[in-house]
């Protein structure tokens, strides 16, 4: 079985699970909520006790996403790569029409992002490893919704994944060098 044969077979699995409303709903209730609190968690603890470096570090934080943004759809148009539906005639979407070019996947891409910044949380690891799966299962989500391919959301999450990693650095290293540790 090549590459693009165990793409289609893994698609097929996750686009063809059933359909689940509650699912649907869940996901959709969810991310918003997840990701808002997310990043005023980071505002707030990234440097507890110091309104301007919080600031700081919100501003970067948003910037650093808009970047991710501007990146990732460059990168769809450059890459050019058919969604699901425009090669496979059995593709479930419900009532969405997904359009445009899909790798890599631009939502995979923000949930990386965010998860590389939960660093800047400074919460508890099981804390940090849950709502690291509960972003990669946002990512995944996307895959039962027909608009990507697996490797898409893979390769988003993980490029978000590490540029937000390196974000995260310089942004300790530069601006919240004087931040008190908090634990």
């Amino acid at each position: 079985m090549n590459a693009m044969e165990l793409e289609r077979t893994v698609f097929r699995a996750l686009n063809h699970a059933g359909d689940w409303p509650w699912l649907d709903w869940t996901v959709q209730t969810l991310a918003v909520p997840l990701f808002t609190l997310v990043l005023a968690g980071i505002f707030w603890r990234a440097a507890p006790g110091r309104l301007a470096l919080r600031l700081a570090a919100g501003v970067t934080v948003l910037f650093f996403l808009f970047l991710l943004v501007l990146l990732c759809s460059e990168m769809t148009t450059w890459i050019g790569r058919a969604r699901p539906g425009a090669v496979l005639k059995e593709v479930q979407t419900g009532s969405r029409v997904w359009s445009g070019p899909s790798f890599p996947s631009c939502n995979g891409m923000l949930w990386g992002g965010v998860a590389g910044l939960l660093p800047l949380l400074r919460v508890r690891r099981a804390v940090a490893i849950g709502l690291l799966a509960a972003m990669a299962g946002f990512s995944v989500f996307r895959v039962y919704q027909g608009a990507h391919w697996l490797s898409d959301v893979v390769a988003g999450f993980a490029l978000g994944l590490g540029l937000a990693a390196g974000w995260t650095a310089g942004l300790r290293r530069w601006i919240l060098r004087d931040a008190k540790p908090q634990l």
